[in-house]
């Protein structure tokens, strides 16, 4: 997916970037299957914050941009901007002991909806990618200063 800076980082600093990001599926309302696609790469990791307590670091990913597509269906999300524009963002949480990285609230919007989505996403409702996933190889993401 893209790389991460070495060492530690001072918080509100871009240390790394997703520069691919490969299709994939997953199920919508009524059953729809949708390919996601990733665009407007690469979107940036900014770093806003770090707790000692749980050795987590929050931050945000910025610049996304994606489109969902299933059959006579289509829809684009993107942040304020508009499609394709990527001033998207999402919420990140990375937990530096079991290296898991949480996606949450943002403001990505539906735009340009199509097709069979029977009334369940329509233009200008919002969307939040929620999902834990594991990042490997392991990586250590911490401020400047900060000590796990």
């Amino acid at each position: 997916m893209g790389t991460l800076a070495a060492g530690s980082v001072p918080t509100n600093l871009a240390i790394g970037a997703w520069t691919s990001v490969a299709p994939f599926t997953c199920s919508g309302p009524v059953g729809l299957v949708l390919t996601v696609t990733g665009g407007q790469l690469p979107w940036n990791m900014e770093v806003a914050g770090y707790d000692t307590a749980t050795d987590t670091t929050t931050g945000t990913l910025t610049g996304m941009s994606m489109h969902w597509s299933g059959v006579g269906t289509a829809a684009d999300f993107d942040g304020p901007g508009g499609a394709g524009s990527g001033t998207g963002s999402e919420a990140f949480s990375y937990d530096n002991a079991t290296h898991q990285l949480t996606l949450g609230d943002g403001d990505l919007e539906a735009y340009d909806v199509k097709g069979t989505f029977l009334g369940f996403l329509n233009d200008g409702d919002g969307m939040t990618f929620g999902f834990t996933m594991p990042v490997t190889p392991a990586q250590t993401i911490r401020p400047d200063g900060a000590a796990g």
